[in-house]
């Protein structure tokens, strides 16, 4: 009893294998992704989309008014723009500049472990003639 699949049935089932194995492999990922993710606190006072803390992969946590008075003393100085960002990845705070120059935006990113500032002008490269 050797009965041949139809090609067409051999062809479906063969999709719908790789549909349900794609959607395992998006599923994988994104449960990687989150727990990658490492926490920051929380509070009531805290703006939407703004970390009251950040978080190194170490375990060394600064807050924002810290992060912000090492951005003061620093050569980010008093230019600070509002825009605040934790990178929980590098383990560093990201606070925008007011500061100009063609074809940048500029910020402040402040190390949680190593408590160092530096300006990164985030370039494009990109300079529009006028």
């Amino acid at each position: 009893m050797n009965k041949k699949i139809p090609t067409w049935l051999g062809i479906v089932i063969i999709i719908i294998a790789a549909s349900i194995a794609g959607i395992c492999i998006q599923r994988a990922i994104r449960a990687n992704i989150s727990k990658s993710a490492l926490p920051v606190e929380k509070n009531s006072n805290q703006k939407q989309g703004e970390a009251i803390s950040c978080q190194s992969k170490k375990g060394t946590k600064m807050d924002l008014e810290e992060a912000k008075g090492i951005a003061a003393k620093s050569e980010c100085g008093d230019k600070l723009a509002g825009k605040n960002v934790c990178n929980d990845v590098t383990g560093t705070w990201w606070l925008d500049l007011n500061l100009k120059k063609e074809g940048c935006s500029p910020a402040c990113v402040i190390n949680v472990e190593t408590k160092e500032a530096v300006i990164n002008w985030r370039c494009t490269g990109l300079i529009l003639k006028k």
